[in-house]
């Protein structure tokens, strides 16, 4: 009688080591998912900000060659009509 109460006591024993294990691992688990829900979070914002950056330096591009054409054709049209007779004048804009 007394072994199979020390093998009843052995079994509630490894019984709730592996219900210890199991809620251990299963924290564990859900501290990694935390972790990673963090760093997709951290990528999808770095993923904007760096969206939002091209955005702007695709604008910037733009604009700079806007200008670069604009003072090409104002130095075109002057050149074209800043001369008459081979005779210089200010023309009016």
């Amino acid at each position: 009688m007394q072994e199979t109460f020390n093998t009843a006591n052995t079994i509630n024993k490894n019984k709730e080591e592996r219900n210890n294990k199991q809620t251990e691992m299963s924290n564990t688990i859900t501290e990694i998912k935390n972790a990673l829900e963090g760093t997709n979070s951290k990528t999808t914002e770095a993923e904007g900000w760096i969206s939002k950056l091209e955005d702007r330096r695709v604008k910037i591009i733009a604009e700079d060659e806007n200008k670069r054409e604009r003072k090409k054709s104002n130095q075109k049209y002057h050149w074209l009509n800043g001369y008459r007779n081979n005779t210089p004048y200010m023309c009016c804009l």
